[in-house]
C-alpha cells in the first residue's frame, strides 16, 4: 500500500511529496519460527495400530494453510511426507498408522518448515503373544500340584491379555483361561494332577488370541508303596510291634490312604493308615495276643492304588 504525504520545511514551505510503502505480513505465509514442536500420543503403541501426532505452530495458519514436510527411515511408522496445517489453526492432529513389526522398535519423525526443525520418537511393541510357559516343578507326584507361569512378550494392555490354557491328559488339570492383567507380564495358574498307575507325561499348551501357541510338559510320578518294615522279626504274644510304610515320594495335599490287613487274628492292625500331606512315612501299630501254637507266622499286608506289599513276624508264647 502507498501513501503519498506533503513535505514542507519550518516556515510552512512545499518542498515535494514522499511517497511511503507499507508491506503487510500475511499470517498465511510462514516463516521458520512458525513451526513450535511435534508430539505423538500414545508414544508406546502396538503393532498393527495407530498413534496420533499433533503439529504445534505459533499461531494460526493463514489463509492457505501451512505445509510441514516430513520424513523418517522408519517405514513401520505410515505417516506421510507432508501435512498441511488448515488456516487458522495453531495445533494440528492427525491419525498415524502403525505398521507390522516382528520385534519392539523406536522410530523418530523429523518434521520441517523453512529452516526450522523438530522430531518427535514413537516405540512400536510386537504383537503381543505367549513369549514363554514354565511349570514348576516339571515332576511331580500323582495327586501333587504344580504352578504353570505365562509370560508375553510385552506388558498387558487394556482389559488384560487373555491366554487359553489345556492338558493332553485327564489326570492333569489347568484353568481354561488365564488373564494377566494390564501393565503386567507373567501370570500363574495351579496345575492339579491324579494318581496314576505308572510314570506318565502331559503336555499343557497355552494359545494367545491370535493363535499362537506355546507348549511345556509336566511328569506325574506313580505315587506308591515303597516298602514296609516292622520293628522286629519276631515278638512274645501280648506285646506291641511298630510298623513303617514308606511311599515313593512324599503324600499329595490331601495325604495318602494305605490299607491293612493282617493274616492272623492275634495279631491286630488298624484298617487304614494316613500318610499326611508332605510326608513320605507313616507309623502304624501291630497289637499281638499269645497264639495257639509255640510259634505262629502273620503276614502284614499293605494296599494302595492297587498294589500291595508284604512282611512278615513271629509271633511266640515265650
Amino acid at each position: 500500500m502507498e501513501i503519498q504525504r506533503r513535505i514542507k520545511d519550518r516556515s510552512g514551505r512545499l518542498l515535494g511529496l514522499a511517497t511511503l510503502l507499507f508491506v503487510a505480513l500475511i499470517p498465511g505465509i510462514a516463516s521458520a519460527q512458525d513451526l513450535v514442536s511435534v508430539s505423538f500420543d500414545p508414544v508406546v503403541v502396538q503393532t498393527g495400530t495407530s498413534t496420533k501426532c499433533t503439529i504445534h505452530l505459533t499461531g494460526p495458519a493463514g489463509p492457505n494453510g501451512v505445509t510441514i514436510q516430513i520424513a523418517t527411515a522408519h517405514p513401520f511408522v505410515q505417516i506421510p511426507t507432508s501435512q498441511v496445517v488448515p488456516a487458522g489453526s495453531k495445533d494440528f492432529t492427525f491419525d498415524v498408522p502403525i505398521g507390522s513389526v516382528t520385534s519392539n522398535k523406536a522410530a523418530t519423525v523429523n518434521f520441517s518448515l523453512g529452516t526450522r526443525m523438530a522430531k518427535a520418537s514413537v516405540q512400536v511393541l510386537a504383537a503381543l503373544g505367549v513369549s514363554s510357559l514354565k511349570i514348576a516343578p516339571g515332576s511331580v507326584s500323582g495327586g501333587g500340584t504344580a504352578t504353570g507361569t505365562v509370560r508375553l512378550t510385552n506388558p498387558a494392555t487394556g482389559a488384560g491379555f487373555t491366554v487359553n490354557l489345556t492338558s493332553s491328559e485327564a489326570f492333569v488339570s489347568v484353568p481354561a483361561t488365564i488373564v494377566v492383567p494390564a501393565g503386567s507380564q507373567n501370570a500363574t495358574f495351579t496345575l492339579t494332577t491324579q494318581q496314576v498307575p505308572a510314570n506318565k507325561s502331559a503336555t499343557i499348551t497355552a494359545t494367545s488370541p491370535g493363535g499362537q501357541t506355546l507348549k511345556s510338559d509336566v511328569k506325574v510320578q506313580h505315587l506308591g508303596l515303597a516298602k514296609v518294615t516292622i520293628s522286629a522279626a519276631t515278638v512274645v504274644g501280648g506285646n506291641q510291634l511298630t510298623g513303617t510304610i514308606k511311599l515313593t515320594d512324599p503324600a499329595p495335599s490331601d495325604g495318602f490312604l494305605v490299607t491293612l490287613t493282617s493274616s492272623e487274628t492275634f495279631a491286630t492292625v488298624p484298617a487304614t493308615v494316613t500318610i499326611p500331606a508332605g510326608a513320605q512315612t507313616a507309623t502304624f501299630t501291630i497289637t499281638t495276643t499269645l497264639p495257639s501254637a509255640e510259634v505262629k507266622d502273620v503276614t502284614i499286608t499293605a494296599t494302595a492304588q492297587g498294589a500291595s506289599m508284604k512282611s512278615g513276624i513271629k509271633v511266640t508264647k515265650k
